[in-house]
């Protein structure tokens, strides 16, 4: 096997893993993958690969966008900001990169649609929806630090249970009246992960959450092996998100919730980041994390 047929056999295994059912492998090199914005399944794009012998070191990959939602001129531009990656990127996988820039694309011009789609009406029934879901937050754009559980200390202490893992909670981001929040746990069974849920859970302002994005990597019956899944909960491709994190952190026997109190505006991709962000926060909270080092070569001594 060539050093190009691993790359496009990792990149393949890699992409399955992140987006699931959304993923169909057509044969050994070509594949379909579909990017929906939210829960609209007519606003999708679906994108036909084709990965040439020489990809990753010297073509790019071959591509169709198959949509009904996108006119001829923003599938140009869209097609442009592609080659832009690859040109930027030559030699390097770049699918995940591509599929990230279509959903951004996608979502971008879905938000733009529904300023004309929605009518008023709708605004006011989404807006009293929001109230009665965040009847106990503060009227500022702020939500009170006292009603969101607290860091590390606070909820260390409602696990005194012998029977639940130690869970760490991330600082609190607030953007555009959206909170987000990470929980993190060790874990070394499914059983300690149902644990670990129940208690946050438990936790009333949790429970109340908009979204409970989850994601666990446990190792499998070796070391190379590994137990891992992923569940959205209604904020769609996050939690394929959150497993991808946990795979390049390479961190193990860990599970990540992030908790996101919607707000009632819409932030876009910038909600993927903030879930990144308060993530890593609770991952690194554990102490668990090693950043691997770079080695440097020694350089190889001159014969005489």
């Amino acid at each position: 096997m060539t050093e190009n047929q691993e790359s496009q056999k990792d990149e393949i295994e890699a992409l399955t893993s992140i987006y699931g059912k959304d993923f169909s492998l057509l044969g050994e090199n070509t594949f379909d993958l579909r990017i929906c914005c939210d829960d609209i399944k007519w606003w999708a794009v679906t994108v036909s690969v084709l990965l040439p012998e020489n990809y990753p070191s010297e073509e790019a990959p071959l591509y169709e966008i198959h949509t009904e939602c996108l006119a001829g001129s923003e599938l140009g531009e869209l097609q442009n900001e592609l080659d832009n990656i690859w040109q930027e990127n030559i030699g390097t996988n770049v699918l995940y990169m591509w599929t990230e820039k279509i959903r951004e694309y996608l979502f971008e011009r879905y938000e733009r649609a529904k300023l004309f789609i929605e009518s008023p009406e709708e605004d006011k029934q989404r807006e009293r929806a929001l109230t009665d879901l965040m009847r106990e937050e503060d009227a500022s754009e702020q939500i009170e630090t006292q009603d969101v559980p607290q860091k590390e200390e606070e909820t260390s202490t409602q696990v005194m249970d012998e029977t639940v893992p130690g869970i760490h909670s991330s600082d609190t981001i607030t953007l555009k009246k959206s909170t987000f929040q990470g929980h993190s746990a060790v874990v070394h069974t499914l059983t300690d992960i149902k644990a670990v849920l129940k208690k946050l859970k438990q936790n009333k302002k949790v429970s109340q959450a908009s979204h409970n994005i989850v994601a666990y990597r446990l190792v499998g019956v070796n070391e190379t092996s590994f137990i891992q899944d992923y569940a959205d909960d209604g904020e769609v491709n996050a939690g394929g998100r959150l497993l991808h994190l946990l795979q390049i952190m390479d961190v193990k026997n860990v599970v990540i919730v992030v908790s996101r109190w919607y707000g009632g505006i819409l932030l876009g991709p910038d909600r993927f980041r903030l879930i990144n962000n308060v993530a890593r926060e609770a991952i690194i909270g554990l102490g668990i994390y090693e950043p691997k080092q770079a080695t440097k070569q020694r350089p190889k001594k001159k014969k005489h």
